[in-house]
């Protein structure tokens, strides 16, 4: 039975050096279309040369190249392994010329590094030293993905091109596509305000203000270590010293408490609920959330913040807490969520927590992106970060811990 479809071009750009990984992807994209298209209303179509390009005189190849099909495509595929290409006269090499174009173009780009061995008569130096300055000028303008195997790069792609895939849809919305006003097709997200605590909120629901309190301590390196009278369980626990020393004490109580009266006060769960509220499933469903801020802050997860009280008993490997996290103006988190059904509300776990060091304003932008979406629904919220921070001495700490 015949139906209609967007077609999606997806160019396939790489050096001459990867043709396993150009076969993958050529039949990655046959089997997503196979499955997927007649339900979603869009096919990819993969472009590469071997297949695409035709004989032309009269321009310099990548120009041709260029003109004739990939600056048409709707995202580009780049894989490298050891070569970066031959230079253009434009660029380093055909496959760099065809990534930057599709970059200052605003397409899509997927990048990936392999790192599969290779026997070293098989590595042109100058080619591998060209391909690391490449990767170097590149590595702050996004995210890249590396892949140790082909089997790890076949198995990765599939997901990637789902989610690539939905955003193309959702961009491209058209009268085809079913609107986001519909009963029938009906999301929701909000922020989970209980467990971020805001002490205020606008009508709007689109403004709050967050209140912190919490303390530091000025002389860290002055924490001492916690001991007592105890002793090691045994003699035999000695040859796992590289888990740390194993005793009935935890020689680094002091430290988690003081990384206890920091973390409880200053950080705060970034905290999600999704809702279809329409009366059809929702698949394929990718959640993208933004973060920025005029001041640097900080975004941590659960696993890297001491949330609880501290226990002196035993410690059974080194202390894991950070007393200085990375800060940033700006902060991304992706997830994503197979299939939400009708009326089904799902908590959105980003294991994350926000914390700001001085007064600020953090505006957190969520999009979402769904197969039964024309359109990407975003939701917003910008936070009045209110800061006050006590300081303590470490011999404080450890006489309000003894």
């Amino acid at each position: 039975m015949s139906f209609s479809a967007r077609i999606f071009r997806i160019l396939i750009a790489s050096p001459g050096d990867v043709a396993q990984e150009r076969n993958a992807v050529v039949k990655a994209i046959y089997e997503w279309n196979s499955f997927n298209a007649a339900q979603r209303g869009a096919s990819m179509l993969p472009v590469r040369w071997e297949t695409h390009s035709t004989p032309e005189m009269g321009e310099r190849p990548q120009g041709i190249i260029n003109k004739r099909f990939a600056d048409d495509c709707d995202a580009v595929i780049g894989i490298f392994w050891t070569r970066l290409g031959s230079p253009t006269g434009v660029a380093e090499s055909g496959t760099v010329e065809e990534v930057n174009r599709a970059i200052e173009a605003g397409r899509p780009v997927m990048l990936y590094f392999s790192s599969v061995p290779r026997r070293p008569d098989d590595i042109e130096l100058e080619q591998l030293d060209a391909l690391r300055k490449f990767r170097s000028s590149i590595k702050d303008d996004g995210l890249i993905q590396n892949y140790a195997s082909i089997e790890e790069f076949k198995e990765m792609l599939p997901r990637h091109l789902d989610n690539q895939i939905t955003r193309l849809i959702a961009a491209a919305g058209d009268s085809r596509d079913r609107p986001v006003e519909s009963p029938a097709a009906d999301i929701r997200v909000s922020f989970d305000l209980e467990a971020m605590m805001l002490s205020d909120l606008s009508d709007d629901g689109h403004h709050g203000e967050v209140q912190t309190k919490f303390f530091q301590v000025s002389d860290l390196q002055a924490i001492p270590d916690y001991e007592d009278n105890a002793t090691p369980v045994s003699d035999f626990t000695k040859p796992l010293g590289l888990l740390g020393a194993i005793s009935k004490k935890n020689i680094n109580y002091y430290r988690d408490g003081a990384a206890y009266l920091r973390d409880r006060g200053a950080f705060r769960e970034l905290s999600l609920t999704f809702i279809n509220v329409g009366t059809i499933g929702a698949r394929d469903v990718y959640i993208e959330i933004d973060l920025e801020s005029d001041q640097e802050f900080s975004l941590a997860p659960k696993s890297a913040l001491q949330l609880d009280k501290p226990s002196a008993e035993s410690s059974w490997g080194p202390n894991s807490r950070r007393f200085i996290h990375d800060v940033d103006k700006s902060w991304w988190i992706e997830r994503s969520i197979g299939a939400a059904q009708p009326q089904r509300v799902v908590h959105i776990d980003t294991n994350s927590y926000l914390a700001a060091w001085t007064d600020c304003k953090i505006r957190i932008s969520v999009k979402i992106y769904a197969d039964i979406l024309s359109h990407p629904l975003v939701r917003e919220l910008t936070l009045d970060w209110k800061v006050q921070a006590d300081s303590i001495t470490a011999e404080s700490l450890v006489t309000g811990l003894m």
